[in-house]
Formats: structure tokens, sequence, C-alpha cells
């Protein structure tokens, strides 16, 4: 242990002071002596309290002695607590007066290293002096010592790196202790409060933040944050939580970390012991301990599962599962759920059972702990090489409480490259999809998905929201979960606290395109086994369209500015703005519904006047506002969003546009095409697909050479995207539509194949899981996207329905080139993400559900207007506390303009979920055909609606309907219908004709 030099406050002060404090010898100095101000010393527990009294400002005390340089050259100070509104300051004098400590309220261990102060060498002599500032206030001392070494390092190169220094944040009353920290509000306006630490930290080594949570306070909320991301909004929930935060601010190497914790509410108070920074989650180090035993594979006879190019089987010899790639060395090792005691493999002697199903084979094992019994069942689907689901259940006898859990799956290299690791390419953004990819050497590529759906009673229970929870680190990978340990299993319930997929692929990317197109092929195999997609239902978008016009021209939408009358981006917009962003939103949609709703024309009259004030003629350009001042002219976004207002009739905005074109491309070379220029936020992936979208859409208005070559250059740059990067996840929808027009310009396969990069961003923000907790059992989340895509963890209609659109484009233009499994996914978020978009919509949410009071804009929301709110969330959050966007408001029109196809010669008009690539009427034979989009295994919901006066059709009941798949047109098979007023609803597969007439 480090020898120090004991600094005594007066009193002799008991070793127990602190359980972490190093042990060592005392040296001489041994008396504190009151100095300057007023300040007075008492023991207080086993502390020391400094404190001031209220008629005095301030009070110091000091301590001489004799330091040695080459043996004690750190002065440490263990400060326990700082009262409110207290602050200290620590100085040594030789006698120059030399800072160690500047004006603080931190708590905790503080180091400083004496030779750092000018002319400090050898044999010094000198005095320490501690000050406390503020009237009537204290801190509490636990000791102050010199060492030879800093104290409380870790003790090899992988031990995790704990902290231990804290910096007040707003005043609160943070207390260290032996474990932790603990963090109080005791002032009755109190509402947040918390602590934080700046800290130089290895990411690749220590990508994990560990905290254990408990001793919370009744209504206790709690939040940690580290740099950019926060582990939640809010947590209730204890627990030891393990967040990979290199994950979430996609960090590499060396970085300086900003860590906070935070508590919320008035008289909230949380203990968060054993703060640190590690290589794995603490529930995690037994299997990476047991997973360095590893010998070669030696399968348990009969407990063995094949798929694809890999193995999966139990070693008794190791006591764990193990997967292995034929031919290859190394492996992964899980025993499936890693929770402190919990051995769950079938050892002692059980009997792991293996069964042969219609669709693969499964292996299945029961194990007893604590009165809990678990049930795992594994196996690999024939018709999916590479795939491997397990399920985990647990069903208690009595009441027990519930344990944090750590990643299940541990890599092992190949014995001769000991040092190799897993190399994460992407993992689980916020509250999307649980899952990640990383390539793991000599393995290969491992997809890793766990179904939120299936966790939905575990999630209840625990009040927990399932963020950050799946990713990768250096050894592991999996699904780190905080289960709540003040809940317990309810007896004689199964409740299942995993359901876990993994793709397997032989295949090691190199290179940004092959990671998009693994990361797609995984996440379409792992969707189409799910067996939990929710439903959809049948919805009027034609009259919630015309509804939304009707409360889009309520005064409560419109600002005056200038005594020019503006649509303002939230409802109830305090302080009248004139800004572009919500009339691109509505105008284009708008213009295509107009005919259907006198609402919606008179809408569309005074978006159409208004356009105008927003071309700057300095630039040549639009602009963000039409008020006075410079302001950002060179976003492509809205140009390409108005873009299509000119593709729809407005003249104006042809005019426009095209006028803009010529200052666009010439930010488009003078950045690059980065579009990165002063006062723009948006990140260098973004831009450039929003320019090539808007070049490939003036090209559609104007067919000049120019635009087609700006569009290709623009294409060049999303080559360069680095994987899973991207914020405005819309903008990466609007960069496969650009994509998709460049390749229907020039048939060039290349542009499909790129258009896969911001494929991938889009469904890595997608929420692949229906939540059905909380307030969400009353809406659908499935498929709906991250509005940010590492910022924001909520559904945005504007998000989504810009999404939507764009990717109906790029579905329409594409998808005979298409791989199945891009396909597949892009086909199935068309058909979900309009439900989304629906509850979206506050009249069809139930009132318990929606925010009160004022919104995060200083808005009002009014609920019964038919215009969305911004924030769509999970669960244990209420709806539209960020306010209800008018700039989202044009994502009925567009659902009502592009889901509906409208056949004049028959007066018919035919809804259907997926893309119809065709649709014709046989007037002779009075019937309809349709080919549907989509992919055979899914299916969509249509419905017909016409007037049987006009179409010369019998009644909705006397009709009948087949289908045919698309490469086997002559045979039919025959459709259950139903009848709804005079429309005739069904499902029917994709990738097939529809047939629908009066019965032959």
């Amino acid at each position: 242990m480090s020898a120090r030099l004991s600094l005594r406050l007066c009193l002799v002060l008991s070793a127990a002071g602190t359980a972490a404090r190093a042990q060592g010898q005392a040296l001489p100095l041994t008396r504190w002596v009151v100095g300057g101000g007023a300040l007075r010393i008492a023991q207080h527990g086993q502390y020391f309290r400094l404190s001031v009294p209220k008629n005095a400002d301030w009070g110091n005390c000091y301590v001489e002695g004799q330091a040695d340089m080459g043996a004690l050259p750190y002065l440490v100070a263990w400060i326990v607590e700082v009262g409110r509104d207290a602050q200290w300051q620590l100085t040594v004098n030789d006698p120059d007066v030399h800072s160690l400590q500047g004006v603080s309220a931190s708590v905790g261990l503080h180091v400083y290293d004496l030779r750092k102060s000018p002319g400090w060498q050898g044999q010094k002599r000198f005095r320490v002096y501690f000050t406390v500032q503020g009237r009537g206030k204290y801190v509490d001392v636990a000791w102050i010592d010199l060492f030879r070494q800093p104290p409380f390092q870790p003790q090899t190169p992988d031990s995790p790196q704990t902290l231990l220094r804290w910096d007040r944040l707003n005043n609160c009353l943070a207390t260290a202790k032996d474990d932790g920290l603990t963090i109080s509000l005791q002032g009755a306006g109190d509402q947040w409060g918390g602590a934080q630490i700046k800290v130089t930290v290895d990411t690749d080594r220590f990508p994990f933040l560990e905290v254990d949570v408990h001793d919370l306070a009744p209504q206790t909320r709690w939040r940690v944050k580290v740099g950019r991301q926060q582990t939640g909004p809010e947590h209730r929930s204890t627990g030891a939580l393990a967040f990979n935060y290199r994950d979430a601010n996609n960090w590499v190497g060396q970085q300086e970390v900003e860590v906070g914790l935070v508590v919320l509410g008035s008289g909230s108070a949380a203990n968060f012991a054993s703060v640190r920074l590690a290589a794995v989650p603490s529930a995690s180090t037994e299997l990476v301990s047991k997973a360095a035993k590893v010998r070669p594979w030696s399968a348990t006879e009969g407990a063995e599962l094949a798929t694809g190019d890999y193995r999966f089987g139990y070693e008794a010899s190791l006591g764990m599962f193990r997967i292995q790639r034929r031919g290859a060395d190394p492996s992964l090792v899980t025993r499936f759920i890693e929770m402190p005691g919990l051995d769950l493999t079938p050892a002692g002697g059980l009997a792991t059972e293996k069964k042969r199903l219609e669709g693969g084979e499964r292996l299945s094992f029961r194990r007893e702990f604590d009165d809990v019994s678990y049930a795992v069942e594994a196996e690999a689907p024939a018709a999916s090489p590479g795939l491997l689901h397990w399920r985990v259940t647990a069903t208690a006898r009595e009441p027990i409480p519930l344990r944090s859990s750590g990643h299940e799956l541990c890599f092992v290299p190949a014995s001769a490259e000991q040092g190799q690791a897993l190399r994460r390419l992407t993992s689980q953004n916020m509250v999307a999809s649980a899952l990640a990819l990383a390539v793991a050497p000599g393995l290969g590529s491992v997809f890793y998905f766990q179904n939120l759906t299936a966790l939905n009673p575990l999630l209840d229970l625990c009040h927990t929201s399932p963020r950050w929870l799946v990713s990768v680190g250096p050894k592991t990978l999996g699904f780190a979960n905080p289960l709540d340990t003040s809940a317990k299993l309810p007896a004689g319930e199964m409740l299942v606290l995993s359901d876990a997929w993994l793709y397997l692929s032989p295949t090691e990317p190199t290179d940004r395109q092959q990671q998009a197109e693994l990361f797609l092929q995984g996440l379409s195999t792992v969707y189409d086994h799910l067996p939990d997609k929710p439903d959809t239902e049948f919805l009027d978008w034609q009259q919630l369209a015309r509804d939304s016009a009707r409360d889009l021209l309520r005064p409560q939408c419109w600002g005056v500015f200038a005594g020019k009358e503006y649509l303002q981006p939230y409802v109830n917009t305090q302080g009248a703005v004139a800004q572009l962003v919500p009339l691109q939103d509505v105008l284009a949609p708008v213009l295509r519904f107009a005919g259907a709703s006198d609402q919606a024309s008179l809408l569309k009259a005074k978006l159409r006047e208004r356009l105008p004030d927003f071309w700057y003629p300095t630039t040549g350009t639009f602009r963000e506002y039409a008020q006075p001042g410079d302001h950002i002219w060179y976003d492509p976004t809205w140009h390409a969003s108005l873009c299509r207002a000119a593709l729809a009739g407005e003249d104006q905005a042809r005019d426009l546009c095209l006028r803009s074109a010529d200052a666009l491309i010439r930010v488009a070379h003078e950045t690059n095409h980065s579009f990165q220029m002063e006062g723009h936020w948006s990140s260098p992936n973004e831009l450039p697909g929003c320019y090539l979208l808007f070049m490939m859409l003036c090209h559609e208005l104007s067919p000049e050479q120019r635009f087609l070559d700006e569009a290709k250059q623009a294409a060049e740059q999303v080559q360069t995207w680095p994987f899973g990067f991207t914020q405005s996840i819309f903008r990466a929808a609007m960069t496969c539509e650009g994509l998709a027009r460049l390749y229907a310009a020039t048939k060039d396969e290349q542009y499909v194949k790129l258009s896969l990069l911001p494929l991938a961003e889009v469904m890595g923000s997608a929420w692949l899981w229906e939540c059905d907790y909380g307030h969400a059992r009353s809406y659908p989340t499935f498929f709906g996207l991250n509005p940010e895509g590492w910022l924001n963890d909520y559904i945005a209609a504007m998000e989504q329905h810009q999404s939507w659109y764009a990717l109906r484009q790029y579905y329409r233009l594409t998808h005979a080139v298409l791989p199945p499994y891009a396909n597949c996914l892009v086909a199935e978020f068309l058909r979900y993400a309009p439900m989304t978009i629906w509850y979206a919509y506050p009249p069809h949410l139930p009132a318990e559900s929606l925010h009160e009071g004022p919104a995060f804009w200083k808005t009002t929301n009014v609920y019964d207007a038919f215009i969305p709110v911004e924030d769509l969330n999970e669960g244990w959050r209420k709806n539209g506390s960020v306010g209800q966007e008018i700039y989202g408001a044009g994502a009925a029109f567009n659902v009502a303009n592009e889901a509906y196809t409208r056949i004049p010669a028959a007066d018919i008009v035919l809804f259907c979920e997926y893309p119809l690539l065709k649709a014709e009427w046989d007037g002779e034979r009075k019937v309809l055909s349709a080919q549907i989009g989509g992919v055979s295994h899914h299916e969509a919901k249509v419905e017909v609606r016409f007037d049987p006066t006009l179409s010369g059709w019998p009644q909705a009941s006397e009709l009948r309907a087949s289908y045919a798949d698309t490469a086997n047109p002559q045979t039919t098979k025959p459709l259950t219908t139903a009848v709804v007023g005079q429309a005739l609803r069904m499902t029917v597969p994709g990738e097939s004709v529809l047939t629908v007439g009066p019965p032959r």
C-alpha cells in the first residue's frame, strides 16, 4: 500500500472513516490550526465538519509540515459532503501561494501532484490551507493525506476505472460514500440536481459505464448521462445499469468523457453505487472467466444444432453452450442469461431434450434456482441457414426479487489470436430495435436481435424502458438488462426474460457497403420469423385529411408577422414567426389533395400566397425565415420538398426551385457536397443525399444534363458515409429516393446497391417491437422511427410521413431490382408506418396518454384538433410533451394521396397498404385487377370503395375476389371478403394479382 502523510483535523480520526481509504504509516504532522476568517471544526459522525458561522462569509484552517517530493508527492483529499451554497478551496504556501483547487463544490476523491507547483522538488517546507466559503455553510472532510502513488487506481490493465470525484450540479446535496454517491434534493423548489465528472478514458478498452442504483426515496426519478447521450428521460427502477456509452456516442480510442448523474423531482434521493468504467458488464465477468478455459469443441451427444456454416451445442466439460463455425477455431459461448448466482445450463446431469420440428430442430432444458423454474428453448429454423433463436422463461413458486443481467455472449478468439476483440458495427439506437451487428474475427459477422415485444410483461413489471440495452463490447455482446431489483417475479406466472435471435454469416465485411448489406439481411431474416408482429387496421385516411385541412385553418395555427399570416411551426406558437419549415412540409401534400375538400382548397390558396415571401434575392434561394436577418438558405432538404410541390403543379414553386439550383450547386462545390456551413447543425452524412434528390427533382422539372451530373457527384459522397452515424433519419430516406430516381434516369444498378447504405440507417432507427405497457397499450409503435438517429427516442409524425413518402417513391422505382431482404423491409415499413402516423393525431389517443400543461416549446396543445403531436412515446411517457407539430401536418394528406388509387372510368377508389404496381378496369367484363407490391410471405389490407350506380357493379356483398401469385398468374385462389357500407375489404398476399368482379 502507498505510504501517506496524515493531516489530522485537530482530532484523531478513526481509520473507519472510509472503507476505501488506503492504509499506510502516518507521519508526524498531526494538527490543523484554525487560520483566517471564522471557522469551526467539529467531529460529525465519522467525519469532520468545517463550518462557517452565519455572521461570517468564510474561514480556513491549515497544517504545517515538510514534504518529500520523491517519496510522497501526491496530496489527496476525501471530501464527503458540501452543504447547499457552500464552496471550498485548497492551497499550499511555501510562502508563495499555489492553488491546488479553485473554488469548488465537488465531493469525493481529489488528487493533486505537488510537483506541479513551481519550484517544488526534493524536501519542501509548506502549509496546506483549506478554506470554506458561505454564511452558515459547511464542508464534511474524511481525510487529507500525502501518498507515494495516487490511491485507488486499477490493479490490472483490465480492472474497472472507478469514478470517485464529482462536481455538484444545480446546488443539490451530494454525499460521497465508500461505495458511491448519494444525491438528494432537499429544497422545496428543487426539481432536479446531480453531479458530474470529466475523465479521460480509452473508450475501446472500457466502453461501459456501470452504476448500481438503490435506496430510492419515494417518487424519485433518475437518469445517467455520458457525453451527448442519456440512459433515458427518466428511470424509476433500482438495479445495476451497464450503459455502453461508446456505442451511444460513436466514440473510438482516447476521449475526455463527461459523466453525469441526475435525480428528478422535489424530495428525490438516490444512491449511485459502484460508478465505474469497465471492459464488460459486471454480471458478465463469470462468463468471461469461464470462456478463458475453452478447449477444443466437445459437444455433448444429442445436444447440438446445425445452422448454415455453424454448429451450436452444449459442452458439459465447459458448462456452457458454444457457437462455432465449421473448420474455424474462434467461437461464441453463452449461458443464455447472465445474472449473479445463476448458471443457466443443464449442469449436474440434467438432460437436454432435442426435437426435430416441422421447421427445424430444437434443444430445450429446465433448471431450478431459488424456487424459480427456468426453461430454455433454442432452435435453428431450417429455412434460414445461419439463424438461431432462444427464449428463456422463468416461473417462480413464491415472489422472488429480480436481479439485473449482463451480456450473455462472450467471444473466444483463436488460441493463437488471444488479442483479437469483437468489432462493433452498429447497435441499439435508444428505444428502437434492440439489435447489434458485430464482427468476430475468424468466426464471421454476428447480427443480434432481442425481441422486445416478447418482453412487454417484464418491462411492465419493472417499469423500465428498453433503452440502450443491446450493445457490443471488446469481449461480450448481448442484452444487458437493468431489471428492477425492487420488483419481484410474480408467483406462478411464466415471464419471458430473453427472446434472442442470432443471424450468423461467415462474411467479415471490409467496407461500409458490405456492412449495410449484412445488417439488412440479418434484420430481414429475423423479421420474417418474428411470431408476434401486430396486425394493422382499416382506417379512413380521406376523412382524416379533410378533418386536418379544416383544423389547420384554425387561428391557433397561424401568426401575423408584418401584416401577413403565416403557418406556424407549432400550435399556439409564442410570438409569430414567418418560417418556411411548416409550409414546405404541408404544401405539396395539400396540393395533391386539394380537390377532395373545400377546406383543403382554401388552405392551398393561403400557403401558395406566402411562398414567394421566402425567396431571398441576395442569395437566389429560399431561406428558413421571411423576417429580416441572416438566415440559413442552403439546406437542400427544403428545396427538395418544394420541388415536390412543383411536380404537383405549383408553378411558383417550379420557377423558384429552378432559380435556386445555381446557388445550391455553388455551395455543393464549395463544401465538397457536405453543406457544412456556419450555423447548420446537420452531420455531413445527411445533406448530400437531400441535394442529390433536389438535383433529380430539378432534372424532372427541366431535363438538363448538369442536374444529372450534380446528382452523380453527390452519390459519390454517399459512399463515404460511416455506417450508423446518421442523425436525421428522414434525410436518409430522402437519399434512398434520390438514388432511386438516379437509377431510373441512368439504369445504372450501382445506385440501387448504394441506396442500401441509407436504407440501413433508416432501418437501424426503426422500432421493430410493439410496446404494450403503460399508455402504449392504446396505440401502436411497431415500425415507428426515431426522428433523429441518436438524439431523440419518440415517433414523430413529420419524420415518419416524410420517410414513408420517400420510401414509397424508392420502392416504386427500384422494387424490381432490390435484393429480396431490402424489398421485404421497405414494403413492411410502408405497410406499418401509417398506423403510427394515425395515432399521432390526438383525437385518436386516450386523454390520459396526453401531456398536460405547457409543452417543451412553451406552446399550448389543442387536443381536439387533428394536428399531430410531435412525440408519440413508449408507454411510460405521455404524448405531446414537445408540442403539436404543424410542420408534420402534411402526414394525413400524404397517406390519403399515396395509399389510394382512383379508377375514374369506374368511379372506384382502391386502398392498399402495399404500393400498387398496376391497376386496370375492364369495362366490358366489369372486372378490376390490381398488381400488389410487397412480398409473398406477408399480407396487406386492401379496400375497394365504389358507387354501384356508376361502376356498374352489383352490391358489394355479391362481388367475388381472388388472387394469383405474380410468378404463376394462371392459378387463382379465392379471398375472404368483408363488406362495410359500399366497400369491400380483404387481406391479400404481397407479390400477387388481385381480381375483383361479379361472379361468373
